[in-house]
């Protein structure tokens, strides 16, 4: 997964993924990026892949202009 997104100094973004199986939480990300992967500390994001997904989505002082899947 990769977004484009832009933060204050002091904003940030998380992202998590919510399945029946397992919830996946991004590490806290800041700055000003064009397609920045996104970290996932519990695990791998491959082991989502076909299956229904939640996302949730949390921002302080910070923009969010795409993702996508890869």
């Amino acid at each position: 997964m990769s977004i484009n997104f832009a933060t204050s100094a002091r904003g940030y973004v998380n992202i998590k993924l919510v399945s029946e199986e397992r919830t996946l939480h991004s590490v806290e990300l800041f700055g000003d990026k064009l397609d920045k992967t996104v970290p996932f500390v519990d695990g791998d994001i491959a082991a989502l892949s076909g299956k229904p997904v939640t996302m949730e989505i949390t921002m302080r002082d910070a923009e969010l202009f795409s993702f996508q899947f890869e």
